[in-house]
Protein backbone atom coordinates (compact mmCIF):
# COMPACT_ATOMS: atom_id res chain seq x y z
CA UNK A 1 0.00 0.00 0.00
CA UNK A 2 3.12 2.42 1.02
CA UNK A 3 4.52 1.41 -2.14
CA UNK A 4 1.82 2.38 -4.79
CA UNK A 5 0.72 5.35 -2.17
CA UNK A 6 4.32 6.92 -3.23
CA UNK A 7 3.82 5.60 -7.36
CA UNK A 8 0.56 7.67 -7.27
CA UNK A 9 2.38 10.56 -5.66
CA UNK A 10 4.98 10.60 -7.97
CA UNK A 11 2.50 10.45 -10.80
CA UNK A 12 0.69 13.19 -9.14
CA UNK A 13 3.42 15.30 -9.32
CA UNK A 14 3.87 14.71 -12.84
CA UNK A 15 0.34 15.40 -14.00
CA UNK A 16 0.57 19.46 -12.15
CA UNK A 17 3.72 19.61 -13.69
CA UNK A 18 2.97 18.86 -17.40
CA UNK A 19 -0.46 20.68 -16.77
CA UNK A 20 1.56 24.02 -15.70
CA UNK A 21 3.80 23.40 -18.26
CA UNK A 22 0.86 23.14 -20.57
CA UNK A 23 -1.31 26.12 -19.76
CA UNK A 24 2.15 28.14 -19.16
CA UNK A 25 2.79 27.38 -23.07
CA UNK A 26 -0.76 28.42 -23.81
CA UNK A 27 -0.01 31.48 -21.69
CA UNK A 28 3.22 32.99 -23.45
CA UNK A 29 1.88 31.62 -26.92
CA UNK A 30 4.99 29.34 -27.65
CA UNK A 31 5.29 28.44 -31.29
CA UNK A 32 8.16 26.19 -32.14
CA UNK A 33 9.39 25.35 -35.40
CA UNK A 34 12.24 22.78 -34.38
CA UNK A 35 12.74 20.48 -31.30
CA UNK A 36 16.28 18.83 -30.32
CA UNK A 37 15.92 15.47 -28.45
CA UNK A 38 19.02 13.40 -27.85
CA UNK A 39 20.66 15.04 -30.58
CA UNK A 40 18.19 14.29 -33.17
CA UNK A 41 16.28 17.60 -34.25
CA UNK A 42 12.40 17.41 -34.88
CA UNK A 43 10.38 20.18 -37.52
CA UNK A 44 7.03 20.71 -36.32
CA UNK A 45 4.76 21.55 -38.86
CA UNK A 46 1.70 23.37 -36.50
CA UNK A 47 3.58 24.60 -33.71
CA UNK A 48 -0.28 25.23 -31.72
CA UNK A 49 -0.03 21.45 -31.31
CA UNK A 50 2.83 21.75 -28.80
CA UNK A 51 0.32 22.50 -25.44
CA UNK A 52 -2.01 19.96 -27.21
CA UNK A 53 0.71 17.15 -27.05
CA UNK A 54 1.72 17.97 -23.47
CA UNK A 55 -2.22 17.75 -22.40
CA UNK A 56 -1.70 14.09 -24.02
CA UNK A 57 0.94 13.25 -21.85
CA UNK A 58 -1.29 14.65 -18.49
CA UNK A 59 -4.30 12.22 -20.20
CA UNK A 60 -1.53 9.43 -20.47
CA UNK A 61 -0.24 10.16 -16.94
CA UNK A 62 -3.71 9.50 -16.06
CA UNK A 63 -4.42 6.04 -17.84
CA UNK A 64 -1.18 5.35 -15.56
CA UNK A 65 -2.85 6.32 -12.47
CA UNK A 66 -5.68 4.04 -13.63
CA UNK A 67 -3.74 1.01 -14.43
CA UNK A 68 -1.77 1.01 -11.22
CA UNK A 69 -4.73 1.06 -9.33
CA UNK A 70 -6.11 -1.52 -11.19
CA UNK A 71 -3.20 -3.94 -10.98
CA UNK A 72 -2.48 -2.79 -7.45
CA UNK A 73 -6.32 -4.33 -6.71
CA UNK A 74 -5.99 -7.44 -8.97
CA UNK A 75 -2.29 -8.22 -6.67
CA UNK A 76 -4.54 -7.13 -3.13
CA UNK A 77 -7.52 -7.71 -3.18
CA UNK A 78 -8.41 -6.87 0.54
CA UNK A 79 -8.64 -3.10 -0.72
CA UNK A 80 -10.87 -1.03 1.35
CA UNK A 81 -11.09 2.13 3.26
CA UNK A 82 -9.73 0.76 6.35
CA UNK A 83 -6.87 2.51 6.71
CA UNK A 84 -7.66 5.75 5.68
CA UNK A 85 -10.92 5.65 8.56
CA UNK A 86 -8.07 4.68 10.86
CA UNK A 87 -6.63 7.91 10.04
CA UNK A 88 -9.89 9.75 10.47
CA UNK A 89 -10.75 8.19 13.77
CA UNK A 90 -7.14 9.09 14.95
CA UNK A 91 -7.87 12.72 13.94
CA UNK A 92 -11.17 12.37 15.54
CA UNK A 93 -9.88 11.42 18.99
CA UNK A 94 -6.45 13.25 19.20
CA UNK A 95 -3.74 11.17 20.79
CA UNK A 96 -5.32 9.56 23.70
CA UNK A 97 -6.30 5.49 22.93
CA UNK A 98 -9.63 5.05 21.70
CA UNK A 99 -10.66 1.79 23.47
CA UNK A 100 -10.40 3.58 26.84
CA UNK A 101 -13.30 5.84 26.80
CA UNK A 102 -16.75 5.29 27.21
CA UNK A 103 -19.10 3.37 24.91
CA UNK A 104 -20.81 7.18 24.27
CA UNK A 105 -17.59 8.74 23.48
CA UNK A 106 -16.45 6.15 20.86
CA UNK A 107 -19.84 6.76 19.30
CA UNK A 108 -19.19 10.37 18.60
CA UNK A 109 -15.75 9.29 17.58
CA UNK A 110 -16.57 7.50 15.18
CA UNK A 111 -19.47 10.27 14.05
CA UNK A 112 -16.86 12.66 13.82
CA UNK A 113 -14.57 10.28 12.15
CA UNK A 114 -17.52 10.24 9.13
CA UNK A 115 -18.09 13.71 8.93
CA UNK A 116 -14.29 14.23 8.55
CA UNK A 117 -14.08 11.45 5.53
CA UNK A 118 -16.89 12.79 4.40
CA UNK A 119 -15.42 16.29 4.12
CA UNK A 120 -12.08 15.29 2.86
CA UNK A 121 -13.01 12.92 0.21
CA UNK A 122 -14.63 15.23 -1.73
CA UNK A 123 -11.84 17.37 -1.51
CA UNK A 124 -8.89 14.69 -2.42
CA UNK A 125 -11.14 13.98 -5.58
CA UNK A 126 -11.38 17.92 -6.38
CA UNK A 127 -7.59 18.13 -5.96
CA UNK A 128 -7.25 14.85 -7.96
CA UNK A 129 -9.13 15.85 -10.62
CA UNK A 130 -8.41 18.93 -11.39
CA UNK A 131 -5.67 19.29 -13.73
CA UNK A 132 -8.33 16.57 -16.22
CA UNK A 133 -11.23 18.60 -16.14
CA UNK A 134 -9.53 21.98 -16.87
CA UNK A 135 -8.36 20.38 -19.87
CA UNK A 136 -11.08 19.00 -21.27
CA UNK A 137 -13.33 22.44 -20.53
CA UNK A 138 -11.14 24.95 -21.13
CA UNK A 139 -8.22 23.71 -23.31
CA UNK A 140 -10.77 21.20 -25.59
CA UNK A 141 -8.85 23.27 -29.08
CA UNK A 142 -5.20 22.44 -28.30
CA UNK A 143 -5.85 18.84 -27.19
CA UNK A 144 -8.00 18.83 -30.86
CA UNK A 145 -4.73 19.79 -32.24
CA UNK A 146 -3.04 17.02 -30.68
CA UNK A 147 -5.26 14.18 -31.39
CA UNK A 148 -5.20 15.23 -35.10
CA UNK A 149 -1.96 15.58 -35.66
CA UNK A 150 -1.30 12.23 -33.40
CA UNK A 151 -3.75 10.56 -35.50
CA UNK A 152 -3.72 11.59 -39.01
CA UNK A 153 0.34 13.01 -38.66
Amino acid sequence: MKLANERVDKIMARIYLLWLIGVGVGLIKLKADKATFNGIQYSIGNPEVIQGLIFVAVIFCYVAIVGLAFLFSVQYSSLGNRAFLRRMIHLACGTTKTLQRPAAQIRVIKTVARQIFGLVRPIVAIMFLFPILHIALFERPALELAFKAILYG
